[in-house]
């Protein structure tokens, strides 16, 4: 047996489309309520959520991450941003297909105050873990020379 015929190999990872990526978000949502803590990995993505959005990014997969983020928190504020930073994180972000993330967007701008996804336990967790109420200044990228 060789190494690559005995070595499992992972088949190409699913992306996720718009009603995947809302329904998880639910989901995470409740769960969150219920337990009313973060695991450790989903802490690391809230505070990673936070520096993307503060901080210039220079790779291509960051700047989109940010794009995406900045978009989530002017159409439906902090806790959004917070709850697809930890539920989804950046590659299911970046990896979902353009249009489907338009619409993941949309659907979370549309139901931003349903209390399935908002509420005062979420919004002060998005604050605890650093996701800025506001956003100042414009996307800047760092100059390629």
């Amino acid at each position: 047996m060789t190494t690559s015929t005995s070595a499992r190999q992972r088949g190409p990872r699913k992306t996720i489309n718009s009603a995947e990526a809302y329904r998880s978000i639910v989901d995470a949502a409740r769960v969150l309520r219920i337990r009313c803590a973060l695991p450790p990995g989903k802490q690391n993505r809230a505070r990673d959520a936070a520096a993307v959005l503060q901080q210039p990014q220079s790779s291509r997969g960051r700047q989109d991450y940010r794009l995406v983020l900045h978009d989530v928190h002017n159409k439906c504020g902090p806790h959004g941003v917070f709850l697809t930073a930890v539920e989804l994180g950046q590659h299911k972000v970046i990896t979902m297909r353009k249009n489907d993330r338009a619409v993941f967007i949309e659907t979370m701008a549309k139901n931003k105050d349903d209390p399935s996804i908002s509420c005062a336990f979420l919004r002060s967790l998005a604050e605890e873990y650093g996701i800025p109420s506001m956003l100042t200044g414009t996307l800047t990228m760092k100059a390629c020379l």
